[in-house]
């Protein structure tokens, strides 16, 4: 498996201090989604970033191929909204996580 990080860039700068009904749909669908790849075991953290410049979504998460990963990002469904959501999906070139540890050290 290799892991990506996926970015979900909001439609402006203010959102989601200014999210419409519609908006709020369509990020709740865009929740549920994400959950439901973490409950099964692709999606390894997930959550909207602070960034003063304005908020955006992070995913990082497992697929068995680029292919695979554009296609799962794609499917998420605020994209196919017209609400003028965009992703960015780029490769992780390593990655660390807690099993990789053994008796509090990086295991070989």
């Amino acid at each position: 498996m290799e892991h990506f990080y996926y970015r979900l860039n909001a439609p402006r700068s203010s959102f989601p201090g200014d999210m419409s009904e519609m908006e709020g749909v369509a990020m709740r669908a865009h929740a549920e989604y994400w959950m439901a790849l973490m409950k099964q075991g692709r999606v390894i953290a997930l959550g909207p970033v602070g960034d003063p410049a304005g908020v955006f979504g992070v995913a990082l998460f497992r697929a068995e191929s680029i292919d695979a990963a554009q296609e799962l990002a794609a499917h998420d469904p605020v994209l196919g909204t017209g609400l003028g959501f965009r992703f960015e999906l780029y490769p992780m070139l390593s990655i660390v996580l807690p099993e990789h540890f053994e008796a509090g050290r990086l295991a070989a």
